[in-house]
């Protein structure tokens, strides 16, 4: 994960659960962008979360356990607000 200083979320690499956020689990080798409006960024083992900059907290990939804090243990390959909507 790469937060240029206009906001956008760049993404490469590992994506096997989903934890680039780009709506599949192909790994890429190349830098996409996967969000914008974003202030803060953190990550784990094939997971990673997105602070936007009006609050809100969003998250992507691996959640067997359920360290998304979206109340399941479903991954996800797309962004989901999890916090703030």
């Amino acid at each position: 994960m790469v937060l240029k200083s206009d906001g956008t979320l760049w993404a490469a690499g590992h994506n096997g659960h989903g934890e680039l956020g780009t709506g599949e689990n192909d790994n890429r080798n190349e830098f996409v962008q996967v969000l914008s409006g974003v202030s803060e960024i953190a990550g784990g083992y094939a997971y990673s979360f997105a602070l936007k900059s009006d609050g809100t907290l969003w998250a992507a990939g691996w959640n067997e356990y359920g360290q998304l804090g979206t109340g399941d243990n479903n991954d996800r390959n797309v962004w989901t607000p999890i916090y703030g909507q």
